[in-house]
């Protein structure tokens, strides 16, 4: 069973294209929302699915979003994740920004 109070990141990294990253992004952060979590969304594909997403939704819109793809993207994530949980939807090919983000934050 999950923490109540749990803080942090969740990211979804795999280099397989059409895994299903976009979708769990946004279906998780939508029912955490639901639950009354405090939620950041993190669109670090360079193709902007989960922006696209987010943009098209009234109610998913309340859920903040940072579009980052570049090398910013986990210093952004872990100090958005302070005071909330933040999901970290990630590009489906070996992209450089979570690759090089993963060995100094993911990891921890």
């Amino acid at each position: 069973m999950a923490k109540q109070n749990f803080k942090g990141v969740i990211a979804l990294m795999t280099v397989k294209g059409g895994a299903g990253k976009t979708t769990l992004s946004a279906c998780l952060a939508a029912e955490l929302h639901r639950q009354g979590k405090a939620i950041t969304l993190v669109d670090a594909d360079p193709q902007q699915s989960l922006t696209a997403w987010h943009q098209n939704g009234e109610a998913f819109a309340s859920i903040p979003l940072i579009a980052e793809a570049d090398e910013t993207v986990a210093t952004k994530a872990k100090e958005a994740s302070k005071d909330r949980i933040v999901i970290v939807d990630t590009a489906g090919f070996a992209n450089r920004a979570p690759l090089t983000s993963s060995e100094s934050y993911w990891s921890m």
